[in-house]
């Protein structure tokens, strides 16, 4: 009984929510390019000796 509700719900339930938190995430490439300057400044501020 209890391996039928895991397969039945819970298993399915671990693919309802990264759906829904993929869904929820809202990026541009624009905003993609200003993470990734800024990400690349950081590395850049902290290379160098």
């Amino acid at each position: 009984m209890w391996r039928q509700l895991v397969v039945g719900v819970a298993i399915p339930l671990l693919y309802v929510v990264p759906i829904s938190l993929i869904t929820r995430y809202r990026i541009t490439r624009a905003r993609h390019a200003e993470i990734r300057a800024a990400l690349d400044a950081r590395r850049r501020e902290h290379a160098e000796p």
